[in-house]
């Protein structure tokens, strides 16, 4: 085991590259200010723990963190989770309901995926924090809320600014200090420390019998691209120390797309018979890795409209998304 892992944790976030280094130092600076903080990554780098470790470090820290991802809520679900609402504001609308601003109170909220937001909910959100007043869905009574908003996202809000697709003053009004939260590809050398912390985690959850991992497995992480971050080798992890049936994991225990490029490490089977599943799988593999990297490139190039990215590959609107479902490909709308 890295001894080492248990050694560089910063309020829970493992790490000592130099690209979280910076992040770390961003957030010691920033964290007992009121400045409002934009952090920007990918989906799996840890965004609501950089907000967390925000919110514990303030002088906001005994009183509520709360979160909410925009992207899973439609608009108006969207609005009342977030403002409230009042008896009667809708259907469904049985009792008054507060919003995650009154919840929030003295304390801090967080926006994860915000820009997912629609321009008229960002208006109202906007009007909140100019004024440090909240009015409920349907409601006209105005309450005054004392929070600090920490927004994240996965796509370039100033792109979005300059398609008209987000507000420019809600944007500079967020955009005060922001935090580039680096992918896992980029910070590599922490990846055993990681690996080695998760491992742990798991031992301690579960009655399995890994322990540590096998120098070439550890080389092997490092090379992988994690296109899933910090959850999927969190994933990887737990699911390589349930199955393992050894003290060591080693490389014959990692699942197919680690040894894309990597033939010379596997081991090698002793019969054809069991040689043909492995290419089998390489072969599905390899199809599914295709797939997907076809499907992301006529998403981006077509705005992530679906259907219009369908009509371009010459694909029925089903049939691409049963593709995208079945390689395991994310609509970012």
């Amino acid at each position: 085991m890295d001894s080492d892992s248990t050694h560089h944790s910063f309020e829970g976030m493992i790490g000592k590259s130099h690209p979280i280094s910076e992040v770390f130092t961003v957030i010691r600076r920033v964290a007992p200010t009121s400045g409002s903080v934009l952090i920007y990554g990918e989906s799996g780098t840890g965004k609501e723990m950089v907000a967390k470790a925000i919110h514990q470090l303030s002088p906001r820290k005994k009183e509520p963190f709360l979160a909410c991802d925009c992207s899973a809520l439609a608009p108006a679900l969207l609005e009342s989770e977030i403002f409230g609402h009042v008896r009667g504001a809708f259907s469904g609308a049985i009792a008054d309901k507060p919003g995650l601003f009154e919840l929030a109170d003295k304390g801090t909220l967080f926006l994860d995926e915000l820009a997912n937001i629609s321009l008229e909910t960002q208006s109202k959100l906007l009007r909140v924090l100019e004024s440090r007043h909240v009015k409920r869905v349907g409601g006209t009574e105005e309450s005054h809320v004392d929070i600090r908003l920490i927004s994240a996202t996965n796509k370039d809000l100033a792109c979005l600014v300059e398609q008209g697709a987000f507000r420019s003053d809600l944007y500079y009004r967020l955009h005060v200090v922001p935090i580039y939260l680096p992918p896992l590809r980029e910070r590599t050398g922490d990846i055993p420390r990681l690996a080695n912390s998760f491992l742990e985690r798991v031992r301690l959850r579960n009655p399995v019998r890994a322990k540590e991992f096998s120098p070439e497995v550890l080389e092997m992480m490092q090379r992988y691209p994690w296109p899933g971050n910090i959850r999927e080798l969190q994933n990887v992890v737990e699911c390589l120390a349930i199955l393992c049936d050894s003290d060591r994991i080693e490389v014959e225990h990692l699942p197919m797309p680690f040894h894309s490029g990597n033939a010379s490490t596997m081991a090698v089977p002793a019969t054809w018979e069991e040689m043909k599943p492995l290419l089998h799988e390489a072969r599905e593999q390899a199809e599914r890795d295709m797939i997907q990297r076809f499907l992301e490139q006529a998403l981006r190039a077509s705005g992530n409209n679906i259907s219009l990215a369908a009509r371009k590959t010459g694909l029925h609107r089903t049939t691409f998304h049963a593709l995208m479902k079945k390689c395991g490909v994310a609509h970012k709308k």
